[in-house]
């Protein structure tokens, strides 16, 4: 390999690490073993205060190769150790993989072709469910290759929580380092892929989507996506509000009309409702706080948080009907009930194999 300058890295990986000992090297090597000249592009490995021998492995691998690079902060969170990757990366583009997962062996060839082409801010490629021993795709667009404009792909992020996935994308690095303040300078315990996803599409002018499964999320017990903090719940909140603002920044920015800013902020409400709800349901299940805490932990979200849920029971005329139930419920405090709703829907939904 040889010796690499700023001049030469396309793409930076940036790969956030915490407590992944059984799950690091298949990722590095994932990366390590590209279909593509190791001189142009790097592995910025950021370990967000391990207590297993993570950091030791990013070491070695950081001594053995030249275009792995390896920092060590005390824990800060997801979020801002990808923001130490990158103030340290010095690619073109941006790749973010989580240390838990992998990438295809030729996933550096593939997007290539279009990033030389192209040349475009975003590339949102499709990805893999790996779960045991199945690999279920999911796919981002029914073409092989799709030009999209901001407008439709604003109106896909808001459709679904599923469009939020950081990991699926591929960045031109200079808008996360312009904006670095914006999406990186806040704490957050949940929601960081939210956070970034909206602004980059803010500030992202050209846009690519590729039908090809380029990664690979690997499902895990121990993962902290799959055992979300029920106290968390005002996170969720607060990470709705700051991204709804984005949103509606980009619906003025590319000249929607009224109506179509009311559609598009709607649509993401909807979304944004479900996923709060969702996070209460679960707390309110929970049989290893008695009720009188439950009770109290909410009454506090709903007093933090009261701007919001009244904001969304005034606007709420284009909301489907469960929710604006649900709205109501949780602004009168009818814990109960709206806890008995939600389990009556999801046998229904069991059942009928439908969804909201």
């Amino acid at each position: 390999m040889t010796n690499m300058t700023l001049e030469h890295i396309k793409y930076s990986f940036l790969v956030p690490v915490y407590n992944v000992e059984s799950y690091l090297s298949k990722c590095v090597d994932s990366i390590l073993n590209q279909d593509y000249d190791d001189a142009y592009y790097e592995i910025i490995l950021v370990d967000d205060g391990s207590q297993d021998s993570s950091l030791k492995i990013c070491e070695k691998y950081a001594e053995m190769h030249k275009n792995v690079i390896t920092i060590h902060q005390d824990n800060k969170g997801l979020l801002m150790a990808r923001g130490t990757a990158v103030k340290k990366a010095r690619g073109e583009y941006f790749i973010f993989v989580d240390s838990d997962d992998y990438i295809e062996l030729d996933y550096l060839k593939r997007i290539n072709e279009y990033i030389l082409q192209y040349k475009p801010d975003l590339l949102v490629c499709g990805h893999y469910d790996d779960i045991n021993e199945a690999r279920i795709p999911h796919c981002v667009s029914d073409k092989d290759f799709q030009i999209i404009s901001k407008e439709d792909y604003l109106r896909l992020f808001v459709a679904s929580e599923e469009n939020n996935r950081i990991w699926e994308k591929v960045v031109r690095g200079q808008i996360l380092r312009n904006h670095y303040d914006k999406i990186y300078n806040i704490s957050l315990s949940i929601g960081e892929d939210k956070i970034q996803t909206a602004n980059i599409i803010k500030y992202a002018d050209s846009i690519i989507l590729l039908k090809d499964c380029l990664y690979h999320y690997v499902y895990r017990n121990s993962s902290i996506v799959h055992h979300k903090n029920p106290n968390d719940i005002g996170t969720i909140i607060g990470v709705n509000v700051r991204v709804r603002d984005v949103v509606n920044d980009i619906c003025h920015e590319i000249s929607f009309n009224k109506k179509q800013t009311n559609a598009v902020l709607t649509q993401y409400d909807e979304v944004a409702i479900n996923g709060v709800m969702e996070q209460i349901y679960k707390y309110n299940k929970r049989d290893d706080i008695n009720n009188n805490a439950k009770k109290e932990k909410l009454d506090s979200i709903l007093e933090t948080y009261k701007d919001f849920f009244c904001r969304e029971i005034k606007c709420s005329h284009g909301l489907k009907i469960y929710n604006k139930v649900r709205l109501v419920l949780f602004r009168r405090k009818c814990f109960s009930v709206l806890l008995l709703l939600d389990q009556i829907l999801k046998r229904i939904q069991l059942i009928c194999g439908t969804s909201r």
